[in-house]
C-alpha cells in the first residue's frame, strides 16, 4: 500500500538517521533556491547583453552552470566563524553566504579582488567577522580547517570546487587530521563530453567518508548537510560529498520544480507564492543596480 506524501517523506527520513526537516526550515531553502536561481539567470542574462556590446552585436555565452541547490543546502545553516571557499567563486554562492545583494552585484562587473588577507579570520565578541566566499582552492582551504580546529573549535570550512580541482593530498591530510571541512563538489549542469574524475576510491582509501548525493534535489542534499556538518563540529573529521548530474527524466533536472513539487505535497506552496517571492527579488535587484553608480564612485575615493 502506497504511504501518503508525509508519510513517505518520514520513512525516508528515517532510514537515513535524519530528523525530518521542519516546515519553515523547507521553505526557507525554497526561498534561499529561488533567490540564488533568479540571480544567477539575471546575470547570466547581462553578460550575453555585455558580450554582445563588445562582440559587434553578436551575444552568446557559455551554458550556466546551475549549483543553486547545493549552494542552498550547505549555505542554509553557515555560523559564525565559519569559512567559506571556493573555487571560482559564485555569485549565488555570496548572496546566500549573507553578502548583500548590492555587492554581489557590482562585483560581478569588476575583477574580484584577490588578496587572501582581506580574508584573515578574526572573530571577537566586539566585531564578528563577516562571512564572504575566499576564491582559494582546496589545498588552501585545507590549511585554513587546521587553523580552525586548533584555535576555534566547532567551526568548520566548506569547501566549494569542481571535481577537477580536488587533489587526493588534501584528502589525506584532513583525513590523518580529522580536520573539520566538508569538500563540496559540485555537479556539472549536463553529462560532459569527458567524465569528471570520481574520489570516492581515494576518499576511502584516505579514511574521509564520501557521500554520492543528487546534484539536484535540494531536501536531500540538506540532509546530507547537516549530517555531515554536525560530525565536523564534533571533531568527527573531514566529508567528501559529490554532487552528481542525475536526471531520470526532464523534470529531474530542475532543482526548482522538484522543490515546489515537494511542497506543493506537504500544502507549503500558496498559489502565487513564487510570483510573490520572484517580484520582491527583482525590485531588490533593480534597486542595486540603480545603486551601481553611487557605490562605485565610492569606491573609487576609498
Amino acid at each position: 500500500m502506497a504511504l501518503p506524501p508525509k508519510a513517505a517523506d518520514a520513512v525516508v527520513a528515517g532510514k537515513h538517521g535524519a530528523p525530518l526537516i521542519s516546515d519553515k526550515k523547507l521553505q526557507a531553502l525554497y526561498g534561499s533556491l529561488l533567490r540564488a536561481s533568479l540571480l544567477t539567470e539575471d546575470l547570466s542574462k547581462h553578460s550575453v547583453s555585455r558580450h554582445a556590446k563588445s562582440n559587434g552585436g553578436k551575444g552568446h555565452a557559455a551554458p550556466a552552470i546551475r549549483q543553486e541547490a547545493a549552494l542552498a543546502a550547505f549555505l542554509e545553516d553557515l555560523q559564525e566563524g565559519d569559512i567559506l571557499t571556493a573555487d571560482p567563486v559564485l555569485p549565488a554562492a555570496r548572496l546566500l553566504a549573507g553578502v548583500p545583494l548590492q555587492a554581489v552585484v557590482e562585483a560581478s562587473l569588476t575583477p574580484a579582488p584577490a588578496p587572501l588577507a582581506q580574508h584573515e579570520r578574526t572573530v571577537s565578541e566586539e566585531e564578528p567577522a563577516s562571512l564572504d566566499a575566499i576564491a582559494i582552492p582546496p589545498a588552501i582551504a585545507t590549511g585554513l580547517a587546521l587553523t580552525l580546529q586548533q584555535e576555534y573549535p566547532g567551526a568548520l570550512v566548506i569547501s566549494i570546487t569542481a571535481a577537477q580541482q580536488m587533489d587526493r593530498a588534501s584528502l589525506r591530510f584532513a583525513g590523518e587530521h580529522r580536520l573539520p571541512i566538508l569538500y563540496v563538489l559540485l555537479a556539472d549542469a549536463a553529462p560532459p563530453q569527458k567524465s569528471a574524475p570520481d574520489w570516492s576510491a581515494e576518499a576511502i582509501l584516505e579514511q574521509v567518508p564520501c557521500i554520492p548525493a543528487d546534484g539536484n534535489d535540494l531536501v536531500a542534499l540538506y540532509r546530507v548537510a547537516q549530517e555531515s556538518m554536525t560530525r565536523a563540529r564534533q571533531q568527527g573529521g573531514p566529508t567528501l560529498i559529490d554532487c552528481k548530474h542525475i536526471a531520470l527524466s526532464p523534470n529531474d533536472s530542475n532543482p526548482l520544480a522538484r522543490m515546489e513539487a515537494h511542497l506543493e505535497r506537504k500544502g507549503l506552496l500558496p498559489a502565487g507564492r513564487r510570483q510573490q517571492l520572484t517580484d520582491g527579488f527583482h525590485r531588490e535587484l533593480q534597486q542595486a543596480r540603480s545603486a551601481l553608480p553611487a557605490l562605485t564612485r565610492q569606491h573609487k575615493r576609498g
